[in-house]
């Protein structure tokens, strides 16, 4: 970065990311109080207080997160306000029914379920399983869906044009050239709404400005008039709000095969078979046997059988990665017997260019 870029990045940027932050947080913890749920699936849950805050008020919190997250949080939360039995952490992979279905074993009656900051992540196919699992867990349970995930960049890019006081289109030319996110529908403003439908949801839209507290922290620098102007950008920002769509068939839960392992190491070659889905919750066991097995002997080939794997996730694929990066070449690292869904996810991640793959 230049020195201007620099000094643009932290007058403007990170007050821009600490507004649309605290707006975001605040604005979907006052909605969900308004909504008078009594119980909350927050997906994922981050390091925030919002489990604290609506225990406040009686509504029982299901914090979901990945395991690095959950395991950390759990204990923070206890260690500020003691045992709460309406608190509670679970360590899940949102393109995984089965661990979404086992942290609510114990839920009653409906839910609310929120989504902020984790659907702009996803490649379409991790996109498709997040929304025909959210939709499992809605025609089970009842209740709703909130998230604003598909609406950040947008209104975060308005939020920095008003305080650059610059064009947006200029101001993307000049200082807001940045790596793309991954390419899915619900990201696409003119596709957005028909793929919701698609995946058998209505959609009602709320302002997220209806919803903002009068005092933000994060804006008590600013002049009147700016945070007017700040507040104003988030008329153009929107909950959405997703139901069931009553008129269609109902999505049968995920019926998985138990994941598993099998590895073998003879002459330098390892081989490979694994079952059943390759997620961020069984990924680590796979990196656990490959560790292993460089702990017995060189490595100079890997072959991966999938002819039993239903899904992989970018999870899975980052161990393949580890893998492939330990060898000397492309051609020693194998990915053989690939059913159609696998072999989708391969190819449109692009990790088929990397592996030397058996199509």
């Amino acid at each position: 970065m230049t020195p201007e870029m620099r000094e643009f990045a932290v007058r403007m940027t990170n007050p821009g990311f600490n507004i649309m932050v605290e707006s975001r947080f605040s604005a979907t913890n006052k909605l969900i109080i308004e909504s008078k749920p009594t119980q909350v699936m927050d997906l994922p849950c981050g390091y925030t207080p919002r489990g604290i805050k609506l225990a406040d008020t009686g509504i029982r919190y299901f914090g979901m997160d990945l395991p690095a997250v959950a395991e950390e949080i759990a204990p923070a939360v206890k260690e500020v306000i003691g045992e709460n039995a309406l608190i509670r952490y679970f360590s899940v992979d949102a393109t995984n029914y089965g661990s979404l279905k086992n942290a609510l074993t114990d839920a009653d009656g409906e839910l609310l379920i929120t989504t902020e900051g984790l659907l702009m992540y996803l490649t379409q196919s991790e996109l498709d399983e997040v929304f025909q699992n959210i939709r499992a867990i809605l025609e089970t349970y009842g209740g709703k869906w909130i998230t604003t995930d598909n609406e950040i960049l947008a209104a975060h890019f308005r939020l920095l044009s008003v305080l650059a006081d610059k064009d947006p289109l200029k101001l993307e030319t000049e200082h807001m050239k940045q790596p793309s996110p991954p390419e899915n529908d619900f990201l696409k403003s003119s596709a957005a709404l028909k793929y919701a439908s698609k995946m058998g949801f209505e959609v009602r839209k709320i302002p997220v400005f209806d919803y903002l507290p009068d005092c933000l922290l994060s804006l008590r620098n600013f002049s009147e008039e700016q945070q007017s102007a700040i507040r104003d950008t988030f008329r153009e920002m929107f909950f959405w709000v997703m139901t069931v769509k009553q008129d269609q068939y109902k999505t049968a839960g995920a019926k998985e095969c138990p994941f598993s392992v099998q590895a073998d190491l003879t002459d330098d070659n390892l081989n490979i078979a694994i079952s059943g889905r390759l997620d961020t919750i069984t990924s680590p066991e796979l990196l656990s046997v490959y560790q292993n097995a460089c702990k017995k002997g060189s490595i100079r080939t890997v072959t991966i059988n999938l002819q039993s794997t239903t899904y992989i996730s970018s999870a899975g694929l980052r161990v393949f990665l580890i893998m492939r990066k330990a060898l000397e070449s492309r051609e020693k690292f194998h990915i053989i017997k690939m059913n159609e869904t696998v072999k989708e996810i391969i190819t449109a991640t692009g990790f088929s260019d990397l592996f030397n793959c058996e199509f």
